[in-house]
Order: structure tokens, then sequence, then C-alpha cells
């Protein structure tokens, strides 16, 4: 859950605000979906198998296109079937996922920025405003928000102060 109401998560989302009609504000699930933050470190403490057996209800409860129930979970946490799932995929199965389950290590995940609206919402037909511009101002905001600790490559790309969302991407990507 979270503690921020759904327009103070958006503003930090995306570094803009965004009006919230009132028949959305009343909606915690929306704040928290929101608000949601990924986590990449967990505590030691194994998670029950009630627990996980429950979540997985729940993930499976959700929609399935046309009732087609097209979807398997497969849960792995023995070191050697983590090691030989590495090499398996059958002819007919695929990972589409991969999900890591646990006790936050840091139980208040932040946020990470996302471009403005303007820069991915589009109404009637595709259009490229001016994007250039658009990431620059990105670019400086998530910056300020939360600065590049390291950078990819340093290698083949070198080092740049400051490393932006773009330089990163661009890294990421090359």
């Amino acid at each position: 859950m979270t503690d921020k109401d759904l327009a103070s998560a958006l503003i930090e989302r995306f570094g803009q605000q965004v009006p919230v009609p009132d028949t959305l504000a009343e909606h915690p699930a929306l704040a928290t979906m929101a608000a949601r933050g990924a986590c990449r470190w967990f505590d030691d403490r194994a998670v029950r198998e009630d627990i996980l057996r429950a979540l997985y209800a729940i993930a499976l409860a959700s929609p399935s296109k046309s009732d087609l129930q097209r979807r398997n979970i497969v849960m792995v946490s023995a070191p050697d079937q983590l090691k030989a799932l590495k090499s398996l995929l059958s002819e007919h199965v695929f990972a589409l996922a991969g999900l890591a389950v646990g006790y936050p290590q840091f139980p208040t995940p932040r946020i990470s920025m996302r471009l403005p609206l303007d820069a991915t919402l589009r109404a009637d037909r595709y259009t490229e405003p001016d994007l250039e511009k658009t990431i620059r101002g990105y670019d400086a905001a998530r910056h300020a928000h939360r600065p590049a600790t390291s950078q990819r490559q340093p290698h083949l790309f070198g080092s740049v102060d400051p490393c932006t969302w773009s330089d990163d991407k661009t890294r990421q990507y090359s």
C-alpha cells in the first residue's frame, strides 16, 4: 500500500501535474499502481508456500483473452533447477516473464520518473512534437530527481557528466 494520493504519485512519476478527476481520486488502488516501484533487494526470509499460492491465484485471476487461459506459472527455487532452466525451452514453450518474490530489504520503493505524457500520449493519430526538446527536459528533470550512479560500458563510450537517461538508453541498446 502507499501513503501517496493519486495526484502526488503522478506528479512524482511524470514530473508534472496530471489532472485527476474526483471519480478516480477516490480509488486507492490507482494511487498504489501509480506509486509502485521496482524492488531489487530482498531480505533472507523465505516466503511461505501458502502466501505464494495465494499470490499465484490472484495473478491467474487476471483477464486471459477470450478465456483462453494461456499461461502457466513455474515456481523455481532449487539452485540446480534454476541453472537447468537457463538451458531449457521446448519447441512450443518460452519464458515470457520472470518474477522475484520476497520481502523487500527497503520497504518503500523509489518511483522511477517516466517521460512526460506529452511525449507518449497521442490523440487520433501519431505525431512527434519536438521530441528532442522534450527528452532534453526529461533528462534534466530525471537527473535532478535521481542522478545516475554508474555508466554503462564506459570502455566503449567513455564517461559523460552528467550521464542522462537518454545517454544510458543509447548505451543500453547499442
